[in-house]
This record gives structure tokens, sequence and C-alpha cells, in this order.
């Protein structure tokens, strides 16, 4: 059948898909497909987490950095502040390394639905009368885009060391650590008024 040629190019069993392996060779064919497909994904993985955990580890470096020199700063090295400004930090960090895992885990989640629904639209098109030659060349094409994307979608994880604040006269809670998404660095220092300041002196 034309459909056992796209299963064992996306290294599916065909006895899994309800067509017996026509032979041992094909049966071959299909589990080398899966195996590459199957390292595919975990390298795609490894690669977003690796990215990600040092890139984690560098804001961590920074941001303690940054600690030390306010608390040296304002005196309140070795003070509860210090303490409580280290908890929040370590917070954030463990907050970012459990996140690193799950966004490299949907990376890979993405990535075996982008080629599993790539292998049921071919099949759809082959039953609609679609020839198994042009298919076979359309999966082709769409493992390698569906790879390629993969490949180039992960980037830096939002992590709340990324998004340093004023410390610690001007924002004594979790504003250092406070996470927000998207890409912008948030401003978190109070507005200065813009309002000139009110003459209630009488004029006369």
């Amino acid at each position: 059948m034309a459909t056992s040629g796209i299963n064992r190019l996306f290294g599916v069993d065909t006895a899994e898909a309800g067509t017996p392996a026509a032979s041992v060779a094909e049966a071959a064919e299909t589990a080398a497909n899966h195996a590459a497909r199957e390292k595919l994904y975990a390298d795609t993985r490894g690669a977003s987490y690796d990215f990600n955990k040092s890139k984690l580890d560098l804001d961590r470096d920074t941001s303690e950095r940054n600690l030390r020199f306010a608390l040296a700063r304002s005196g309140m090295f070795g003070s509860s502040v210090d303490v409580d400004q280290h908890a929040l930090q370590q917070r954030a960090y463990d907050t970012g390394f459990l996140d690193i895992g799950n966004n490299a885990d949907a990376g890979v989640a993405d990535l075996r639905s982008s080629d599993e629904n790539a292998r049921l639209g071919l099949i759809s098109q082959i039953n609609a009368g679609v020839d198994a030659g042009s298919a076979l060349s359309s999966g082709r094409e769409q493992l390698s885009v569906n790879a390629d994307r993969a490949n180039s979608r992960f980037s830096a994880t939002e992590n709340a060391l990324m998004h340093p604040g004023p410390f610690p006269h001007e924002a004594r809670t979790a504003t250092w650590f406070t996470r927000t998404p998207g890409p912008s660095r948030p401003d978190c220092r109070p507005s200065p008024s813009r309002h000139p300041p009110t003459d209630h002196s009488t004029k006369h």
C-alpha cells in the first residue's frame, strides 16, 4: 500500500498503523527511520536544555554579583535583608531551572505533534488520490522543515534573574525577582512625578 511508504518514512511500525510489514527490508527501514527520529527528538531537547541552563547559570552569577554589591553599598551585608534577598534569588533560580526542563519537553512535544500531523495529512492525501511518489517527496520535505523549525524555535527561556530591579530601599519585596512574561525588561523604579509642585501661597 502507498500509505506503508509514508509510515516507513516517518518511522511508524506499519503493524501498529494497521497494515502488516511487506518485507524484512521494509521493517528494517522503518526501525532505522524511527531510531533517527527519536535521536532527533532527544538532541532537540538536549540543545534547548543546555542552551537555557547555561544562560540561567550566567544570569545567576550576574545577579549574585549585583546583589552583593547592593548589600555592601547599603550596609546590609549579613542582615536579615541579605538572607531574604538570597532566598528570593534561590527561589528564582529553582523556578527557572524547572521552566527550562518544561520548555525543552514542550519543544519536543511540538515537534512530535508536527511530524504526526504531517504523516496523517499525507495519508489523507494519498487516500484522496495523490500519487505515492509525490506524497513521499512531500513527506521528506515536511520532516526537514519540522526539524529546522524545532532547531531554531528555542531561545532564552524567561527567568526572573533576567529582570533585576532596584535594591533595597525602593523595593523591599520580591520586585527584583518577579517573573514577567515577554521579551521586554520592565522598569520597576518608581516614576518621578511629572507635575510641578502646587504653589499654596496666597497671591494678592
